[in-house]
């Protein structure tokens, strides 16, 4: 060879090493930047997918709701049928058992298309690839994305074995319409779980995967049951169907058996438990960890809850001229009209059930319908609760020493109020009774006499125990409190009756019984917190009283509507009937119902707190109890009964017309006998009319 030639060779060969030691330095750079945005191994290993927590009613198995981002439900791979795992190993990567990662044979094949086409449009990844990708990547066709996917499968391949990677890929991978994993899918359109699905229906979803929407069998059946044959004809191609098998898969109709559309069951009840566990455990875990939220609902119970809600609240409207109604509401709703503000224009309301001997919330109902109105009237509306107020000052009045026989004056009261004005609180019915018994004033819901034996006892004291019995909410130190001034929630007024019905001893409900992780470890558990307020004797004294109220007085409506268990309570009605309430208990349960407008609106003429509240309260309590044994208050030492004269409120004496027996705290019970008769003239009780009740009579 000429020197000259031999001169080039060699130049042309330095030349060509020069270009391939340029070239390699350069991939080994771009090797090194992408390995440097990749996840490292122990975030592979570590990383665990969105999965739905769920929150269940007491029996443990029954679910309230869910709280999700993604809605996914992890199942084992030895819980999905063989042909599943077939059909996708078919369709998407038949080499997956035998390549490390990556299929390089398929991607020269799709390079070459892409390269011709000018554009990455052909698809080339393998299960453990788009398994990648959906953990970790985007969705983005570009090469910068393609090449990160192959090396984070290699990463992958390393970690896990192929039966991990399949399992993890089932349960990763989007099929449509919310349903993220095969379990969910199975769900989401077949309402099945994943290994009740025939061949047919398993084929099905396994062609969604590569495009949900477009093969959306809800949407778009042709093109799903299309998409169906070519997965049955791969799977034949691979082998693992004879071609009659995969006709008679093809041949089979679409019988799609859609879930519904998620709705919660007891939607404040749930979204109240997010509000309780998201600061403890934050949004990231509540929504994607798979918790297990076990709370204390009865499930039958809540739906009876929100079912005479409505039915009461529906009756109401339909005995008024409200100028708006549900029905009217859903109506101009339908037709486009717009309503401005987050309250209510139609009537609603509240119901909390609660156990008072441990706490355990047993339903909560925040408004009619929780899609109308996500406001919780329940724990987030402070309302004036008129004489649901009252036992509060009763049971005050039995720790300074007074009985339920002692007499206090139902008459007039004219106070100064300030800025040269008066207060002349007045009753509901506008009458006098004259001298009354502590006893008939509570049962009767008088609010003169109310107010005297408030003055007597002292505003600031009844504050205190109100405090003591977990009011929380500001309370004016003012007469008027006596007879309900304050805004109080019902959270709060449930809470303060558990003292009432539970012998004096104030329990915190609660509504979360534990808390478990995806894996079943206990995270938290509740235990029931109790406080002595009353003493038991005074507790039963205030009770009794309220059980009157039930028997003669006020919710007597109870008893004509059939409500025959052992049971005591209060009405509650705000000044020009804005808000309506009830309050009452059995030994086991303990209910509150309010009724109002949200811009407190008048609910009518005579519609108090037996009229609107009560009934729905009965009609609760009703089934509510219908499986229970019957219990009766426990008498606890210390109460002593002696038949008084109701004009005096002493022993009764040879000359008093029939009189009354009564209970006292021993040591507090009249000695004096009543020595003249009763005096005719003196007033009577109002009318028997239910509408007889009570509210504020804030008359300045």
């Amino acid at each position: 060879m000429p020197r000259s030639s031999h001169r080039a060779s060699f130049g042309l060969g330095l030349i060509l090493i020069a270009l391939l030691a340029l070239l390699g330095g350069i991939g080994a750079g771009v090797l090194v930047v992408y390995l440097r945005g990749l996840p490292s191994l122990e975030e592979v290993e570590s990383y665990h997918p969105s999965l739905v927590s769920k929150v269940y009613a007491a029996d443990g198995t029954t679910v309230l709701g869910e709280f999700f981002e993604e809605k996914r439900l992890l199942v084992p791979l030895e819980r999905i049928p063989p042909y599943v795992l077939d059909a996708v190993v078919a369709t998407e990567d038949r080499k997956f058992y035998e390549h490390s990662g990556i299929d390089f044979h398929r991607i020269l094949g799709a390079a070459l298309s892409d390269i011709k086409s000018g554009s990455a449009r052909q698809g080339a990844s393998t299960i453990t690839q788009q398994l990648a990708r959906n953990l970790f990547l985007s969705h983005d066709r570009v090469w910068s994305r393609k090449i990160k996917e192959a090396l984070l499968a290699l990463k992958i391949e390393r970690t896990y074995s192929k039966n991990e990677i399949l399992e993890r890929y089932l349960n990763q991978i989007y099929f449509g319409h919310g349903a993220y994993g095969i379990e969910a899918a199975a769900q989401r359109f077949f309402s099945k779980h994943v290994d009740e699905l025939t061949l047919a229906e398993a084929t099905l979803l396994v062609g969604l995967p590569g495009n949900p929407a477009a093969f959306s069998p809800i949407l778009h059946p042709d093109a799903a049951l299309g998409r169906r044959r070519t997965v049955l004809n791969s799977m034949v191609a691979f082998g693992k169907l004879s071609p009659d098998q995969a006709d008679s898969a093809a041949a089979a109709p679409l019988e799609l058996n859609p879930s519904p559309r998620h709705r919660n069951r007891a939607p404040h009840v749930v979204e109240w438990v997010r509000r309780q566990i998201e600061p403890i455990y934050g949004s990231a875990l509540v929504h994607q960890g798979g918790l297990r939220i076990y709370t204390t609902i009865d499930a039958d119970l809540q739906d009876a809850a929100q079912e005479f809600l409505e039915a009461g609240l529906k009756a109401q409207e339909e005995s008024h001229r409200y100028s708006v109604t549900r029905a009217d509401y859903l109506r101009r709703k339908a037709e486009g009209e717009e309503f401005s503000g987050n309250f209510s224009p139609y009537v609603q309301g509240a119901l909390l059930a609660v156990d008072p001997r441990d706490g355990r919330l047993l339903a909560m109902i925040g408004s009619r319908n929780y899609e109308e109105s996500q406001f919780n009237r329940a724990v987030q509306a402070p309302r004036q609760v008129g004489s649901l107020f009252k036992p509060i000052v009763m049971a005050q009045a039995f720790r300074q020493g007074k009985t339920a026989a002692d007499i206090v004056l139902d008459g007039p009261i004219v106070m100064d109020a300030g800025s040269k004005k008066l207060w002349e609180p007045h009753n509901y019915d506008h009458k006098f009774l004259g001298p009354i018994t502590l006893r008939k004033s509570l049962m009767l819901s008088r609010n003169l006499s109310t107010i005297r034996v408030a003055l007597e006892v002292g505003i600031e004291p009844i504050i205190a125990l109100a405090r003591e019995m977990g009011i929380t909410a500001p309370l004016p130190p003012v007469p008027s409190l006596a007879i309900g001034a304050g805004d109080i929630t019902l959270w709060e007024m449930i809470r303060a009756y558990t003292v009432f019905a539970n012998h004096g001893v104030l329990v915190e409900p609660y509504g979360i019984e534990r808390i478990e992780d995806s894996s079943g470890r206990i995270l938290e558990t509740c235990q029931p917190q109790r406080r002595a307020v009353l003493s038991e004797d005074v507790a039963y004294l205030t009770t009794s009283l309220m059980r009157s109220v039930i028997d003669e007085g006020t919710g007597r409506g109870a008893r004509a509507r059939g409500f025959k268990r052992p049971a005591a309570g209060k009405t509650g009605t705000t000044d020009n009937h804005v808000d309506a309430w009830f309050m009452g208990f059995t030994p086991d349960i303990l209910t509150g119902v309010w009724v109002g407008f949200d811009d407190r609106t008048s609910l009518g003429r005579h519609q108090s707190g037996s009229v609107v509240a009560l009934p729905i309260w009965t009609e609760f309590m009703k089934r509510a109890t219908v499986n229970r044994a019957p219990l009766d208050f426990p008498i606890p030492e210390g109460i002593v009964s002696e038949e008084i004269c109701t004009t005096t409120g002493l022993r009764i004496g040879p000359h008093c017309p029939p009189g009354r027996m009564e209970i006292f705290i021993t040591g507090t019970e009249p000695q004096a006998i009543c020595d003249h008769p009763r005096d005719e003239t003196t007033a009577t009780d109002p009318s028997t009319d239910p509408n007889d009740v009570d509210d504020l009579g804030l008359d300045f």
